[in-house]
């Protein structure tokens, strides 16, 4: 059960007391200034030891004896200040944004509005993550909007008692927080697969002309259309879009084409399993061809029949309901990019993995023309670039919290963690950028190497998407030349059996590394540097 600690300047003890039933919540004493426990080493707050700190800010209360843009501007910056020198690099913050609570006011002689005023402490914000990798915002401006603002705010308990939120505020900031918890700790899935006829559009395909199906500017049609925007918003974070329907492929291909309404174009899906093949069938072929695990896929389908296939066929693929009203639509969808697919944070990676997939298409092609899988590889001219750990830390602790196949021993690390590791002397992290002539493919390789006592490889992952084209090889031998040059002759490294990780199971058998130890869970492996044997790889040593 994770130990969280709410600080705020006004009093929000009905929240500590709720969400106390499902975590475990420090308890301060009294309100008002968050740096009283923060700043002091010895604080019950630090012997409490939260992993997770939110701070929630009124702003009109922060703000109450500013009377001009100065005054205010400053009375912001000192806050922020002072929570820079707060932070440690093992908790995680979450800061909220900011509303005021009065809906207009002019201060001074500067006719400063409120929005004026959140935008001030939108920037500090913003600095801030910017800075910490450790500092995430917290939505609360979002669970207004989502109540209302007259539903979020009371008066009465405000003067009673400093409380500035109702019951229905409270229960929409303890999701929120919830929400935001399951995000830090969960691994999102990366593919949303989607039937055609009554799920993105309304009406079937096939029974009339191409836009005679409901999609349009008004009525039903705009539920489908305001739905179509929401998936393009979910591609855009990352997601990886594909087709699953039984249709014929000429008829749905010349929709997305034709009809002016379409938000979705074909080239927005990496795959489209246009066809009457069954639907379970089709989501496995996906998987291998896209190589990743069903328990990364979301199937989201109007046809009850084919949601409860898939879940009795492909237990491991997440099939949400589909909303009983039509009009709930882009709700239900939104729902299912929180639970399923939010991040907190979003790397060039994320942005440029559709590209990506889709460059995969062409270097299938490419295979295929090839005479052999050498010849193929060649033809690749496949290069791989180290990069800085440190420049790049969000990537890193994706591709480890992320990366399930090629995973020699699945260690999980927070941020925290993996911030303390990049600047460990005793550790080595190793990240490589792979490209070739189709595209660069990101940051898709990690290697940590243990130097305490013995040297020994504690975490090595590859990229499902880069793998089966002898990468490994040559990033180990990057490794190990790097470790004999600075006079390591003796490589120790493990693999973690797991249900998945199964195909690099022989990884370092195939290395000429010597097992000393197995079991039925791992097997050690030692390795003299000076006497390694050849590999096969295929890299070129520049960036095209």
């Amino acid at each position: 059960m994770e130990k969280i600690a709410l600080l705020s300047n006004v009093n929000i003890e009905p929240i500590i007391q709720d969400i106390n039933k499902k975590y475990v919540v420090f308890k301060s004493v009294g309100y008002g200034n968050v740096f009283e426990e923060m700043m002091n080493i010895s604080s019950n707050l630090y012997e409490f030891k939260p992993e997770v700190i939110y701070i929630i800010i009124d702003i009109k209360e922060l703000c109450i004896y500013c009377e001009s843009v100065e005054q205010i501007h400053s009375e912001i910056s000192n806050w922020f200040s002072l929570l820079r020198k707060c932070i440690k690099t093992h908790i995680v913050y979450f800061i909220s944004d900011v509303d005021f609570r009065s809906y207009d006011i002019e201060i001074g002689h500067n006719g400063l509005d409120t929005l004026d005023i959140e935008h001030i402490w939108k920037k500090e914000l913003k600095d801030i993550i910017r800075d910490f990798t450790n500092v995430y915002l917290f939505a609360y401006k979002k669970q207004i909007e989502k109540v209302g603002k007259d539903n979020f705010y009371t008066d009465k308990l405000w003067y009673l008692g400093r409380i500035i939120h109702t019951s229905i505020a409270k229960y929409a900031l303890i999701k929120g927080i919830e929400d935001s918890l399951q995000t830090l700790k969960g691994t999102p899935k990366k593919v949303l697969i989607l039937d055609l006829d009554n799920t993105i559009w309304g009406g079937v395909i096939g029974e009339g002309d191409y836009n005679d199906i409901e999609l349009s500017d008004e009525k039903i049609g705009l539920i489908y259309k305001d739905l179509q925007r929401i998936i393009k918003k979910i591609k855009d974070t990352g997601v990886l879009l594909a087709i699953v329907s039984k249709n014929n492929y000429e008829d749905a291909i010349s929709v997305m084409r034709t009809n002016q309404h379409m938000i979705l174009r074909e080239d927005d899906f990496i795959v489209k399993k246009i066809n009457w093949v069954q639907k379970d069938i089709n989501i496995l072929e996906i998987s291998k061809e896209i190589n990743l695990g069903l328990d990364s896929f979301v199937f989201f389908d109007d046809n009850p029949a084919e949601q409860e296939l898939v879940r009795i066929s492909l237990p491991d693929v997440t099939v949400p309901e589909f909303p009983n009203k039509i009009e709930l639509l882009p709700k239900a969808m939104e729902e299912i990019y929180n639970k399923y697919f939010k991040k907190l944070v979003f790397t060039n990676e994320d942005k440029e993995r559709s590209l990506q997939y889709l460059a995969n298409s062409k270097r299938l092609e490419l295979q295929k023309e090839a005479v052999d899988f050498a010849s193929y590889l060649k033809g690749l001219h496949i290069a791989v670039n180290p990069v800085d750990p440190s420049l790049n830390k969000q990537r890193l602790f994706q591709l480890i919290n992320k990366t399930n196949q090629f995973n020699l021993t699945t260690q999980r690390y927070t941020m925290i963690e993996v911030e303390e590791i990049i600047q460990d002397s005793d550790k080595r992290v190793y990240m490589f950028e792979i490209s070739d002539r189709f595209g660069n493919n990101g940051i898709t390789a990690v290697v940590f190497v243990n130097l305490l006592n013995e040297v020994y490889i504690d975490t090595f992952i590859l990229s499902c998407r880069v793998m089966g084209k002898f990468i490994e090889n040559y990033i180990i031998d990057f490794v190990e030349n790097d470790l004999l040059k600075a006079g390591y002759k003796i490589l120790f490294s493990k693999y973690i059996r797991t249900s998945k990780n199964k195909p690099v199971e022989d990884f370092y058998d195939r290395l000429g590394y010597e097992i000393i130890e197995e079991t039925e869970e791992y097997k050690l492996y030692c390795i003299n540097l000076e006497t390694r044997i050849n590999r096969e790889y295929y890299v070129e040593k520049e960036l095209i």
